[in-house]
């Protein structure tokens, strides 16, 4: 079951289909956040070290599958970034 896949054909312009809300999957989080799927998931753990209540929550889109909003993400990223930013 596929819910709100984006469909953007690949000759749309790629910021265009950025700003859309769309569900992505675990290896786009890799992928956008540069973090390993260990990591992602200590993020979410309320018992790791490294839990970051920040870090967007995952949601189920099957029995047996989740996914992550793309906006969520992408402005977490940002803040990360702009957290790093002001730091420096």
């Amino acid at each position: 079951m596929l819910l709100n896949k984006n469909l953007n054909t690949p000759s749309e312009n790629k910021s265009s289909a950025n700003s859309t809300n769309t569900i992505i999957r675990l290896p786009e989080v890799i992928q956008l956040t540069g973090l390993s799927s260990s990591t992602i998931y200590d993020r979410q753990n309320r018992k790791s070290k490294r839990y970051d209540p920040e870090f967007p929550r995952r949601f189920k889109i099957g029995l047996r599958s989740v996914g992550y909003s793309r906006l969520a993400m992408e402005r977490w990223v940002s803040l990360k970034m702009s957290a790093v930013q002001i730091n420096h």
